[in-house]
C-alpha cells in the first residue's frame, strides 16, 4: 500500500497526489497476440527401428529432478521412456500380445509414477503395468448405471489432453456424454443432461458421479457438437469446456458444476460441423482444443486451430494433410485464474499441432511435420516455445 503524506493542496501537490494514487493501482491484464518467429530450443530423440513419429500419445512428468518423456510406439507395442536433459532413450517397457499380462486394446496411458503406468484399454479396463511391462493393478469399470448411462472408456492420448485424475483415496475418470446407444444408434447431445460427469473409483468400489450435466449446457449446441470433460484436474476441480466455444468454461467439484465466463478472443465459429464433412471440417472450421494446466508456471493453455478455406493460404498442401497439420493456430495463455495473457500464433508447416508436452522448462511443441525442411522420420524433435 502506498503511503502520501499530507500537504497544501496546490495545483503541483495535486498533480503530484494523482501520479501517486495512479501508481498504486495494479496494472490490467493485457491481452497481446504474438506471431511466433523465434527459434527455441530444439531437442532431438532417436527412435529405434520400426518406430515412427506419429503418435500423439505421449506424456511427461518430473521425478527425483528429472524429467521424463513416454512415447507410445505403436508399431511395436512399447512405450518409450527418455530423458529430456540428455535426449537419451533410457528405457523400452514392452507390452505384452498374451497371456496374463496382456494388453489389447490401447487406448493411451497416464504416469502414475516413474515406474508405474496406467493404460486405458477396450473395453473399459484400467491396467497398470511396470517397467517390465507386467501388470501389477487393474481396474474394470465397465458398468451400466442411472437409466442406461454407460461407462465408456477414457482415451488417455495428447492430443484431446484427456486423463485420469487421483485423489486423496482414490480416481476420478471423466466422461463424456455417450453418443451412441447400446445398440449403436447415435444419439447426439439429445437428452443428454442429467448425465454424470465422471466416475468414482475408490478402495475398489465404482460409481457414477453425483455431479450431473445441467441442460444449460446443451442449449444452444449442434447437435454434432463436442464436450471436453477432460481437460485439467487443479486443486480438487476438473475444469473444462467446449469444443466450439472460447468465452466460456465450466469447473466441477464433487458436488456441482459452475458455469465461468472469460473474455473471448475469438468469436465462435457458427457452422455445423456435420455440413462441411470430414476432412473439410478439421480443415477449414475453427477449432479449439481441451484447456491444458501447466503446474510448473501455474498457467493454462488453450490450442486453436484455425480453419482455412483459401488454397492460397494452405502452403501448397491439400484439404487432407491441411486437416491432420494445421497450417494456422495459435497457443492461448491464461494465468491460474483463467485471465487471458496472449496467444501465440503460428502459421506454415514446421509444426505438428497435436504432439507436444510440458516440462519443467517450458512448453515443447512438435516439429514433426513432414513438410517441415528439417524432418526426420527417425527422430522426435521437439521445439521449446516461449509462452
Amino acid at each position: 500500500m502506498c503511503s502520501i503524506l499530507r500537504t497544501g493542496m496546490n495545483k503541483n501537490n495535486f498533480l503530484l497526489l494523482l501520479v501517486l494514487l495512479l501508481s498504486c493501482n495494479d496494472e490490467p491484464v493485457t491481452f497481446e497476440i504474438i506471431n511466433y518467429e523465434d527459434q527455441g530450443k530444439v531437442i532431438s530423440l532417436l527412435l529405434p527401428e520400426f518406430a515412427l513419429p506419429k503418435s500423439s500419445c505421449l506424456k511427461a512428468a518430473r521425478f527425483n529432478d528429472q524429467d521424463l518423456l513416454y512415447y507410445y510406439n505403436s508399431a511395436k507395442r512399447q512405450i518409450l521412456m527418455y530423458d529430456i536433459a540428455t535426449e537419451e532413450l533410457i528405457h523400452t517397457i514392452q507390452l505384452y500380445r498374451q497371456g496374463p499380462n496382456e494388453v489389447n486394446g490401447f487406448k493411451g496411458f497416464t504416469i502414475l509414477d516413474r515406474d508405474r503406468i496406467m493404460i486405458s484399454t477396450f473395453p473399459q479396463k484400467l491396467l497398470t503395468v511396470n517397467l517390465d511391462g507386467l501388470i501389477v493393478d487393474q481396474i474394470d469399470y465397465n458398468m451400466t448405471s442411472e437409466a442406461g448411462q454407460f461407462s465408456r472408456p477414457i482415451t488417455l492420448n495428447s492430443h484431446d489432453k484427456n486423463d485420469i485424475y487421483r485423489t486423496d483415496d482414490g480416481y476420478i475418470i471423466p466422461q463424456e456424454p455417450p453418443y451412441r446407444q447400446s445398440g449403436g444408434e447415435a444419439t447426439g447431445l439429445e437428452g443428454q443432461a442429467g448425465s454424470s460427469v465422471f466416475i468414482e473409483i475408490n478402495d475398489g468400489a465404482k460409481k457414477f458421479s453425483k455431479v450431473k450435466l445441467p441442460s444449460e449446457i446443451l442449449t444452444g449446441l449442434h447437435e454434432n457438437s463436442i464436450l471436453f470433460l477432460t481437460s485439467a484436474f487443479v486443486d480438487g476441480t476438473l475444469y473444462w469446456a467446449h469444443r466450439t466455444d472460447m468465452d466460456i468454461y465450466y469447473t466441477t467439484d464433487f458436488e456441482h458444476v459452475e458455469k465461468k465466463e472469460i473474455e473471448n478472443p475469438v468469436p465462435r465459429d457458427s457452422r455445423d460441423p456435420q455440413s462441411l464433412g470430414l476432412y473439410g471440417y478439421e480443415a477449414r472450421m475453427r477449432i479449439y482444443q481441451s484447456l491444458i494446466y501447466d503446474p510448473y508456471r501455474e498457467k493454462f493453455y488453450r490450442m486453436v486451430r484455425y480453419g482455412v478455406e483459401n488454397p492460397d493460404e494452405m502452403y501448397g498442401q491439400d484439404e487432407i494433410f491441411v486437416a491432420r497439420y494445421p497450417v494456422k493456430f495459435s497457443i492461448f495463455v491464461y494465468d491460474k485464474l483463467m485471465n487471458p495473457e496472449n496467444e501465440v500464433f503460428f502459421q506454415g508447416t514446421n509444426y505438428n499441432f497435436i504432439q507436444y508436452f510440458i516440462a519443467s522448462d517450458g512448453f515443447y511443441l512438435s516439429l514433426n511435420n513432414p513438410e517441415n525442411p528439417d524432418f526426420d522420420e527417425d527422430f522426435l524433435r521437439f521445439e521449446r516455445i516461449e509462452l
